[in-house]
């Protein structure tokens, strides 16, 4: 079983072999993707894809107390498909301050998909992501991460109102369930969401999905 297989046997002894990390390690960047639950052609249901991905961005910064200087959004179509050429849009939106502020970074998103979005494919995914992140309060000279001679920079806006806005909105959807609140850019009725007709059943988190005996 090789090295791999000799660890486990001593694990499994008792016999420590693994040092074992009681915190995580600072994240250097953040992704959210996903494939569409159906292809999609029209720029307003990729769009509120795109806002539902940079929402939970958001949430995974500020839940890690972490903010990011600029946005990078992707969109493509299927690389197996026999009627279209592939086709991968990419774009990045900067930010003139680091920032975890859901409603900026959907208004980065957006702008920045509006820039990777071309007519005429049929899409299958699309993405966010997030790098260069540094602790909130953190002293950290912003760079440019773009090569553009003239990137594209969206007003931030910290304000303490906008800050604790989000923290209501993270509490409520907390204590209440996801997406209790969202914001309208994520659609009401979103076409995007994937399907999940082959899921293994949830046994530790639902309590109607438990397994039954009799």
């Amino acid at each position: 079983m090789g090295v791999i297989g000799e660890r486990l046997v001593r694990e499994l002894q008792g016999l420590s072999c693994m040092p074992f990390n009681e915190s995580e390690p600072e994240r250097q960047s953040i992704q959210v993707t996903r494939s569409f639950g159906v292809k999609l052609k029209s720029f307003d249901d990729i769009a509120q894809a795109v806002s539902v991905h940079a929402t939970r961005l958001g949430e995974k910064l500020r839940s890690r107390k972490l903010v990011t200087p600029a946005i990078y959004v992707f969109c493509r179509n299927s690389p197996f498909s026999s009627t279209e050429v592939y086709y991968k849009g990419t774009s990045i939106m900067e930010f003139d301050t680091y920032t975890n502020n859901t409603s900026v970074l959907i208004k980065g998103a957006l702008a920045a998909l509006r820039h990777a979005f071309r007519p005429g494919f049929t899409y299958h995914a699309a993405g966010v992501g997030a790098w260069d992140l540094t602790q909130e309060g953190a002293k950290k000279q912003k760079q440019m991460l773009s090569d553009h001679p003239t990137p594209m920079i969206i007003t931030t806006n910290n304000t303490q109102k906008n800050i604790a806005l989000n923290v209501a909105i993270d509490k409520l959807n907390q204590l209440n369930g996801k997406d209790t609140v969202f914001f309208a850019s994520s659609g009401i009725k979103p076409r995007h969401v994937t399907k999940q007709l082959m899921r293994s059943p949830r046994f530790t988190t639902r309590w109607d999905e438990l397994a039954r005996v009799v």
